[in-house]
């Protein structure tokens, strides 16, 4: 089983889950947003459906946890500080956690 560590910081809120709908293929499936795109340590993201995965958020670095692949990367080279207590003492319990 493949589990993954996904940092992202957004200045909006995702929407709540919706009802799913049947998925529609298509001969020319969308172009995967160019922020999201592979920068030489990440293929592109798709979700199971095939469309691509696309994210308000400024930062992104996701890993699978069993190989060390990166798996998507927005700006993971450039510090971000969280924006309140809540989210830095998350990230304090999930790192001491991983030690």
């Amino acid at each position: 089983m493949s589990a993954a560590l996904l940092l992202a910081s957004t200045s909006t809120a995702a929407p709540a889950p919706t009802a799913k709908t049947p998925a529609t293929t298509s001969a020319n499936p969308a172009e995967p947003d160019p922020a999201l795109r592979s920068n030489g340590t990440a293929a592109p993201l798709v979700t199971a459906d095939g469309s691509a995965l696309t994210s308000p958020a400024s930062h992104i670095y996701l890993v699978d946890y069993d190989t060390g692949a990166v798996l998507a990367n927005k700006a993971g080279d450039m510090k971000m500080y969280p924006s309140s207590m809540t989210k830095m003492m998350t990230l304090y319990i999930v790192f001491e956690r991983l030690k």
